[in-house]
């Protein structure tokens, strides 16, 4: 009995619904032909700033987060808000 209240109890503790917003800022298509057009979106995401480039035929999606470096005293560099 103690094992199942600790499984439901777990997998209570890794159940999340996360609520997000996000907001398309620009979306362009980059190449001349078919076989060679990306698809390159900047997004808003909880007021952050996203690139999500898609490839053509392939189907394949990557997602970037913009930096910048605002903070020069200390060297590092900072997600940049929308």
């Amino acid at each position: 009995m103690k094992k199942i209240i600790g499984i439901v109890i777990a997998s209570l503790v890794f159940c999340n619904v996360g609520h997000g917003e996000i907001k398309m800022i620009e979306s362009e298509t980059i190449g001349a032909s078919h076989s060679q057009r990306y698809l390159v979106s900047t997004v808003c995401v909880d007021g952050y700033k996203f690139v999500i480039a898609k490839a053509g035929k392939v189907h394949s999606m990557s997602m970037v987060q913009f930096y910048t470096d605002q903070s020069f005293h200390e060297g590092r560099d900072l997600p940049a808000k929308c």
